[in-house]
């Protein structure tokens, strides 16, 4: 009769066979050449859900086991490394549940937000990590820590062009509209000059002496610029 086994669904409870009679059925009625079957049933279980090597580079199982508990986490490193593009080497405290392919972001431990660098494993071996970095910024830094990232995305369309700054040419310039969707320079007035609106000219604007009594006031000006 072939043995029988609940793992690995559950833990096997074997029946104690009799002490002093081992041809005795044990209480669950099972014969003493069962009770050999069932172990051995249990054994090849154990051995089915572990598989070959299941220790793999550890020293046991349970090693290993302790080494994937962490996760992604706490995976760190003392490396001192400027963020670069290319392939960098990180020699990690663990390996935890990074493998090659993995993408990641290494960051500073003390300022994740402008030293990092982001890539994707290339190659583990021991605790030697090695991170193909496509994105980085920062400097130098030895306080590294791993977390899991995924790769980068299509870059986007690009969006619609401002004014640019090579517009202005010299302090004062004024930037105005010409027309639908259309800017010119305006070139700094003569000091003590008001800015005044004339439709006869390009911008639609000039400056003007001001006329006596009084002149355009600066919120004038804001609000002629649309302001």
């Amino acid at each position: 009769m072939a043995g029988a086994s609940v793992y690995p669904g559950a833990l096997d409870n074997f029946a104690e066979a009799s002490p002093t009679n081992l041809g005795d059925n044990d209480s669950t009625g099972r014969t003493h050449s069962e009770r050999h079957d069932d172990v051995e049933a249990a054994v090849e279980a154990v051995q089915g859900e572990l598989g070959l090597n299941p220790s793999g580079d550890f020293a046991t199982v349970r090693a290993r086991l302790d080494d994937l508990d962490e996760g992604f986490g706490n995976t760190s490193s003392t490396t001192t490394l400027t963020p670069a593009s290319g392939s960098k080497v990180f020699t990690v405290d663990l390996i935890g549940s990074y493998v090659v392919g993995s993408f990641v972001v290494v960051s500073s431990l003390a300022d994740p937000v402008n030293i990092y660098m982001r890539g994707q494993i290339s190659d583990i071996t021991g605790l030697d990590i090695t991170v193909l970095v496509s994105v980085f910024d920062g400097a130098e830094a030895s306080d590294w820590v791993f977390a899991l990232s995924g790769p980068t995305g299509a870059t986007g369309p690009a969006g619609t062009d401002g004014i640019p700054e090579t517009l202005i040419d010299a302090k004062g310039d004024l930037v105005a509209g010409t027309a639908d969707d259309t800017a010119a320079r305006l070139a700094v007035g003569t000091t003590g000059y008001v800015l005044t609106a004339d439709s006869a000219e390009a911008t639609g604007l000039k400056w003007a002496a001001a006329a006596a009594g009084g002149g355009a006031g600066l919120q004038d000006v804001f609000f002629l610029m649309g302001a």
